[in-house]
């Protein structure tokens, strides 16, 4: 038994009707869930309205109910706008924050494929590890994807949860093998530079579908896992 049937039931029986659901599970129900409470209460305070306004004419005939529009909406439009408000704040700086992580990201990636050049051109003449090239152009690669990645979500925020395991098991398995260097003493300053970036951008990415649409959806998530089943004995 959800809340939307609950608040039907409530509905009913405040109009006299019947509810098709037992009262002991309506008030078991109505014990635990804050929402179908409001839900009550706003419902019994709208019904004495409308009856005041009906029992203030004397005749009784030709009595048309309230319009209520204009005082639903004036409660709702502020906090809608407040909404909107922090939804645009959040995902406007996870924008930007995540456009300076690509540009990190894509720099990086063109130092390290200059570099790696620079050492093949040196390999030719010398004698020179023929995989250390090789290895700077393949990070060089990593580095592009996930400045693409990041940039191609900031243009469709639907796709930053699916990026977010990417980013967060790059910089969760970047931090193991770093923890690793820094109790050997052999970490440098591109290993902190990396799980710097890495992490930023996992941390952004979050952020950013949060604000976007993950509050919405954790809020309708839990509101689903926290409503109360109705037990097989209530309907007996």
């Amino acid at each position: 038994m959800d809340c939307a049937q609950v608040q039907a039931a409530l509905s009913a029986r405040l109009d006299g009707e019947p509810t098709g659901i037992n009262d002991d599970a309506l008030d078991a129900h109505l014990s635990q869930c804050s929402d179908c409470r409001a839900f009550l209460n706003e419902a019994a305070a709208l019904k004495r309205s409308l009856n005041f306004c009906v029992a203030d004419d004397s005749d009784g005939a030709g009595v048309t109910p309230p319009d209520l529009s204009e005082m639903i909406l004036a409660g709702v439009e502020p906090q809608r706008r407040r909404q909107a408000s922090r939804r645009a704040i959040g995902v406007g700086i996870s924008r930007v924050l995540l456009v300076i992580c690509a540009l990190a990201f894509l720099f990086w990636g063109i130092q390290l494929f200059a570099a790696a050049a620079s050492v093949q051109q040196a390999w030719e003449a010398s004698e020179l590890d023929p995989y250390l090239a090789r290895m700077l152009v393949e990070g060089a690669t990593v580095r592009f994807a996930l400045a693409f990645g990041l940039v191609f979500a900031v243009w469709r925020s639907r796709i930053a949860m699916g990026l977010l395991p990417v980013y967060g098991a790059l910089f969760t398995f970047s931090l193991g093998f770093g923890a690793r260097d820094m109790v050997l003493g052999t970490i440098d300053r591109d290993s902190v530079y990396w799980l710097l970036l890495v992490g930023l951008s996992a941390v952004v990415l979050l952020c950013y579908w949060l604000a976007d649409r993950g509050l919405v959806a954790l809020e309708l998530a839990w509101r689903q896992l926290s409503a109360m089943p109705m037990q097989s004995t209530d309907l007996r």
